[in-house]
Protein backbone atom coordinates (compact mmCIF):
# COMPACT_ATOMS: atom_id res chain seq x y z
CA UNK A 1 0.00 0.00 0.00
CA UNK A 2 1.50 3.52 -1.10
CA UNK A 3 1.09 6.09 1.25
CA UNK A 4 0.41 9.58 -0.82
CA UNK A 5 2.55 12.62 1.14
CA UNK A 6 0.07 15.65 1.29
CA UNK A 7 2.18 18.16 -0.97
CA UNK A 8 3.65 20.47 0.73
CA UNK A 9 2.63 23.97 1.00
CA UNK A 10 4.09 26.59 -1.52
CA UNK A 11 5.22 29.92 0.10
CA UNK A 12 1.93 31.58 -1.77
CA UNK A 13 -0.02 28.85 0.53
CA UNK A 14 2.18 30.44 3.41
CA UNK A 15 1.58 33.68 2.93
CA UNK A 16 -2.26 33.29 2.05
CA UNK A 17 -2.91 31.15 5.26
CA UNK A 18 -1.31 33.91 7.24
CA UNK A 19 -3.40 36.56 5.52
CA UNK A 20 -6.23 34.49 6.47
CA UNK A 21 -4.79 33.93 10.01
CA UNK A 22 -4.73 37.90 10.80
CA UNK A 23 -8.00 38.16 9.18
CA UNK A 24 -9.82 35.34 11.84
CA UNK A 25 -8.04 36.85 14.33
CA UNK A 26 -9.69 40.88 13.58
CA UNK A 27 -13.28 38.94 12.79
CA UNK A 28 -12.74 37.18 16.53
CA UNK A 29 -13.18 40.55 17.75
CA UNK A 30 -16.17 41.65 15.72
CA UNK A 31 -18.59 40.96 18.33
CA UNK A 32 -17.27 43.39 20.92
CA UNK A 33 -17.25 46.15 18.03
CA UNK A 34 -20.87 45.79 18.35
CA UNK A 35 -21.44 45.34 22.04
CA UNK A 36 -18.70 48.60 22.51
CA UNK A 37 -20.66 50.55 20.05
CA UNK A 38 -23.69 49.13 21.88
CA UNK A 39 -22.91 50.69 25.16
CA UNK A 40 -21.34 53.52 24.69
CA UNK A 41 -24.08 55.24 22.66
CA UNK A 42 -26.41 53.86 25.50
CA UNK A 43 -24.20 56.09 28.16
CA UNK A 44 -23.59 58.46 25.33
CA UNK A 45 -27.32 58.75 25.73
CA UNK A 46 -27.38 59.86 29.88
CA UNK A 47 -24.23 62.43 29.54
CA UNK A 48 -25.80 65.80 30.35
CA UNK A 49 -25.66 68.23 27.75
CA UNK A 50 -24.05 70.56 29.74
CA UNK A 51 -21.25 68.04 29.71
CA UNK A 52 -19.80 68.83 26.09
CA UNK A 53 -16.67 67.42 26.48
CA UNK A 54 -17.75 64.06 27.19
CA UNK A 55 -20.31 64.00 25.38
CA UNK A 56 -17.46 64.47 22.24
CA UNK A 57 -15.62 61.99 24.02
CA UNK A 58 -18.31 59.03 23.44
CA UNK A 59 -18.93 60.24 20.36
CA UNK A 60 -15.30 60.08 19.11
CA UNK A 61 -15.27 56.47 20.30
CA UNK A 62 -18.19 55.77 18.94
CA UNK A 63 -17.12 56.78 15.65
CA UNK A 64 -13.76 54.85 16.13
CA UNK A 65 -15.48 51.68 16.44
CA UNK A 66 -17.55 52.24 13.20
CA UNK A 67 -14.01 53.22 11.13
CA UNK A 68 -12.69 49.97 12.71
CA UNK A 69 -15.82 48.46 11.15
CA UNK A 70 -16.15 49.77 8.39
CA UNK A 71 -12.13 49.13 6.66
CA UNK A 72 -12.68 45.88 7.87
CA UNK A 73 -15.90 45.96 6.03
CA UNK A 74 -13.83 46.91 3.02
CA UNK A 75 -11.19 44.80 2.97
CA UNK A 76 -13.42 41.99 2.41
CA UNK A 77 -15.01 43.10 -0.10
CA UNK A 78 -11.57 44.39 -2.66
CA UNK A 79 -9.81 40.67 -0.96
CA UNK A 80 -9.25 38.33 -3.76
CA UNK A 81 -7.61 35.02 -3.16
CA UNK A 82 -4.07 35.69 -6.08
CA UNK A 83 -4.67 32.44 -8.09
CA UNK A 84 -4.30 33.72 -11.32
CA UNK A 85 -1.51 35.77 -10.66
CA UNK A 86 2.39 35.11 -11.19
CA UNK A 87 4.10 33.85 -8.36
CA UNK A 88 5.69 36.95 -7.64
CA UNK A 89 2.36 38.83 -8.16
CA UNK A 90 0.83 36.68 -5.99
CA UNK A 91 3.37 37.16 -3.58
CA UNK A 92 3.48 41.24 -3.43
CA UNK A 93 -0.53 41.16 -3.55
CA UNK A 94 -0.58 39.18 -0.06
CA UNK A 95 2.38 41.02 1.40
CA UNK A 96 0.12 44.49 0.82
CA UNK A 97 -3.01 42.36 2.18
CA UNK A 98 -1.12 41.33 4.90
CA UNK A 99 0.32 45.08 5.88
CA UNK A 100 -3.63 46.63 5.47
CA UNK A 101 -5.11 43.72 7.50
CA UNK A 102 -2.34 44.24 10.69
CA UNK A 103 -3.39 47.59 10.78
CA UNK A 104 -7.27 46.95 10.95
CA UNK A 105 -6.36 44.73 13.59
CA UNK A 106 -4.65 47.59 15.50
CA UNK A 107 -7.59 49.95 14.43
CA UNK A 108 -9.35 47.18 16.23
CA UNK A 109 -7.76 47.09 19.17
CA UNK A 110 -7.51 50.23 19.55
CA UNK A 111 -10.90 51.15 19.42
CA UNK A 112 -12.04 48.61 21.84
CA UNK A 113 -9.37 49.97 23.96
CA UNK A 114 -10.61 53.39 24.15
CA UNK A 115 -14.44 52.26 24.36
CA UNK A 116 -13.47 49.94 27.25
CA UNK A 117 -12.01 52.66 29.00
CA UNK A 118 -14.76 55.33 29.04
CA UNK A 119 -17.38 54.76 31.40
CA UNK A 120 -19.65 56.60 32.75
CA UNK A 121 -19.01 57.71 36.43
CA UNK A 122 -20.83 55.83 39.11
CA UNK A 123 -23.20 58.20 41.26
Amino acid sequence: MKVEKAPEKTRIDLLKDEVMAKHDSAMAKYGELYIERKRLSQQADSVPESNAALKEKYGESILALIKADDAMMQWMRSYQAPDSLSEDAALQYLQKEKQEIEVIQQQIKTSLAKAKALNLPKK
